[in-house]
């Protein structure tokens, strides 16, 4: 049973990093905001295992700055101050110094679980922001110069318009099939192995990236002098 139409100057479809990233930098504008999400959109449990972690660079830092909500994501950030870069049977290698060069911090690191918390809080507090979740969009249609979107929650059918459409759905984007965008895709034959490990001596706020003939693999610090571990190799080895 659809209902009456309403109307966003902005409509988000997808509630994880990039979507709520968006309606967060979009807060305190003067435009309504609808961010649909197909999951339960809240702030994840600080309890909760996910050894996933995001690396944000200097100017991912002043776009939060510039939304407000840098301060709240400083509290988990751990910096990158130097980076080591090498190749394994090659010589040499390229190490980079943050302080030294004046560009320090380089980026910084942060667990998924506590950038996911502080932007939920930030969107379910966002006055000119509302979030309809679980909710699937179903269809829609281009109308003049807005769009009609058909969105399912709860059993039912609810109609939205808005003059701009996002979307940020994910690898299997509802957005891209309902437009017929077409899809490349190549397998490398590649998988990352992605877990978290405390080394003996102290990270000292170093990244490393090293590459091999199976695949690069990159330590990165995080809290509690932890590293972040990424190990990319063949996939048959993975499995």
């Amino acid at each position: 049973m659809s209902t009456s139409s309403q109307h966003y100057d902005v409509v988000i479809v997808g509630g994880g990093l990039v979507g709520m990233s968006l309606a967060v930098a979009l807060a305190d504008t003067p435009l309504s905001i609808l961010l649909l999400e197909q999951n339960q959109v809240a702030p994840v449990h600080a309890n909760h295992l996910d050894l996933r972690t995001t690396g944000l660079t200097r100017s991912s830092e002043r776009v939060f700055a510039d939304a407000g909500v840098w301060p709240a994501l400083l509290k988990h950030a751990t910096p990158i101050e130097r980076l080591e870069i090498s190749e394994l049977g090659a010589f040499g290698c390229a190490r980079i110094d943050g302080r030294r060069h004046g560009i320090s911090p380089i980026g910084y690191m942060l667990p998924n679980h506590a950038l996911i918390s502080e932007l939920s809080e930030q969107v379910a507090h966002g006055e000119n922001i509302t979030v309809q979740s679980p909710a699937t969009l179903q269809s829609m249609q281009s109308q003049h110069r807005e769009v009609q979107l058909q969105v399912e929650q709860d059993g039912r059918v609810q109609t939205y318009t808005t003059a701009l459409l996002v979307g940020v759905d994910g690898a299997n984007s509802k957005v891209r099939e309902l437009l017929h965008f077409s899809v490349r895709q190549k397998d490398y034959g590649q998988s990352a192995v992605i877990t978290n490990v405390l080394p003996q001596l102290p990270h000292n706020n170093t990244a490393y990236e090293r590459f091999t003939e199976v695949g690069p693999l990159a330590v990165l610090p995080i809290q509690k002098n932890h590293c972040a571990l990424i190990w990319s190799h063949a996939s048959e080895a993975v499995s």
